[in-house]
């Protein structure tokens, strides 16, 4: 006979046990019916049914069992489902850069703050609470990114947020903090350094001193009575993660010259890059695929000059010779600015996305930029997701509609080559969020029912 004491303990275990079981339970999970799945690889599941819970999808295919417990939206044969758009580095709802930065006394001995070296910081500390970026960019098919503070040579940490509904606006929720460190050679104005040579000097001195200091610290904590205690330095010892090839340094560079420069730094002292912005990097896709380089690509490139668009008789009859010239090398630098990407793919880099400087309002119309510089649906789909995912390390976890992946997707009414498209419906971290489609003859119907199926099941 077991001791009454233990029968106690036993029955208060195994009911916390239920407990923790039906806890667990509790959340209900959700899933769209009858719609057709876009894989990142190209393929593509009609009929099919896509289920998350807690934030995770469970499955995503054909002959998917529905849970009791779910709430179902059907999308009656006519929706389709995309992986969610990542932005592998930007400065969603982060604080712009002071521009009263008072003179210094010694503006050749800055102290790390004015000179723009502050890499300790993280920027889900950071983030502006009352900020429309998140709700903006998810309008637009973003369900998470790599944010990072707006800063000069070594603003700070990049932290992977994904993004979470709430009732007035979209919101970060936190899922790799300090992922990177991002970087540029952009010097902080009116202190030392004040030039290219002078930042890469400053780049190499940081790093001898963030070793020296490891070593110093290293050495007191073995004996402390024979070595005296180095004095601590947030800034140098956040940069041990990078030395120890822990943490990817985002690095900016747009022109060959800077990418080379970055190049060096890297080879130099060993550390993970990724190049960022990238808007000339084509010229060195090469070297870049050799070297197994990535790149988060810009899109903030300038509209199409007008005289692109205007039709032939305007453009030849009303120009002068050097007129002519002028728009012929401004036609010139504009497509090699728009087909970067496509030339880096063709190369065989890596190629994720970057909105950095980019406007949400901008965004469609620089990816239209895209599909008529040579784009297919599949090449843009792979770069705004699983592209993205992997340059910045995450592809296990993000980038496409596998199971046991984060729920990040967007729901269209039409594929998204087709100019009819629209988002319906946005799913970040799990969290629906739902977008009415202007009433037509052939959508009012479904759209309608649609919403009450979701209405009815908050």
């Amino acid at each position: 006979m077991k001791h009454p004491i233990l029968r106690t303990i036993l029955s208060v275990l195994t009911v916390l046990g239920v407990c923790e079981m039906a806890i667990a339970q509790a959340v209900p999970s959700q899933a769209f019916t009858n719609v057709t799945l876009h894989f990142a690889d190209g393929s593509s599941v009609s009929k099919a049914t896509i289920l998350w819970r807690n934030g995770n999808i469970e499955a995503a295919g054909v002959n998917v069992s529905i849970p009791f417990d779910a709430k179902v939206i059907d999308g009656g044969d006519s929706l389709h489902v995309y992986p969610g758009w990542i932005d592998g580095m930007t400065e969603w709802a982060m604080p712009e850069i002071p521009r009263d930065n008072a003179r210094v006394p010694d503006p050749g001995n800055p102290s790390y703050d004015r000179a723009g070296i502050q890499p300790h910081r993280l920027p889900h500390q950071m983030v502006v609470t009352n900020s429309r970026d998140f709700t903006d960019w998810r309008k637009l098919g973003f369900t998470a990114a790599g944010i990072s503070p707006r800063g000069f040579m070594l603003p700070g940490n990049v932290d992977l947020m994904t993004i979470h509904g709430t009732e007035a606006n979209d919101q970060a929720r936190l899922l790799v903090q300090g992922m990177g460190m991002r970087a540029s050679l952009q010097s902080s104005p009116g202190v030392n350094p004040s030039t290219t040579m002078g930042v890469m000097a400053r780049y190499r001195q940081l790093m001898f001193d963030s070793q020296a200091l490891r070593t110093n610290t290293r050495l007191f904590t073995s004996n402390t009575n024979a070595y005296v205690a180095p004095e601590p330095d947030p800034v140098l010892e956040s940069l041990w993660p990078v030395m120890d090839g822990k943490q990817t340094v985002f690095f900016s560079a747009d022109n060959p010259e800077d990418i080379r420069r970055v190049l060096k730094l890297r080879d130099e002292f060993g550390f993970k890059i990724v190049i960022v912005s990238g808007r000339n990097a084509w010229m060195m896709a090469s070297e870049l695929a050799q070297k197994d380089i990535a790149v988060l690509a810009t899109l903030n490139f300038p509209a199409k000059p007008s005289f692109m668009t205007q039709s032939a008789k305007d453009s030849v009859d009303k120009r002068t010779a050097e007129h002519k010239s002028h728009n012929q090398r401004q036609e010139e630098t504009w497509k090699a600015e728009v087909g970067n990407i496509k030339k880096l793919m063709d190369s065989g880099v890596l190629v994720g996305f970057t909105g950095v400087g980019l406007r949400s309002a901008d965004f469609n119309a620089r990816v239209k930029d895209l599909k008529d510089a040579g784009l297919s649906e599949q090449n843009i789909v792979q770069l705004f997701s699983t592209n993205t995912a992997k340059v910045i390390g995450h592809g296990n976890l993000l980038g496409d509609l596998k199971k046991g992946m984060i729920a990040g997707f967007g729901v269209y009414t039409h594929p998204i080559s087709d100019s009819k498209s629209k988002m319906n419906y946005s799913v970040a971290f799990g969290d629906v969020k739902y977008y009415p489609i202007p009433a037509t003859a052939a959508n009012t119907r479904g759209s309608n029912s649609r919403a009450q199926s979701m209405e009815g099941d908050k």
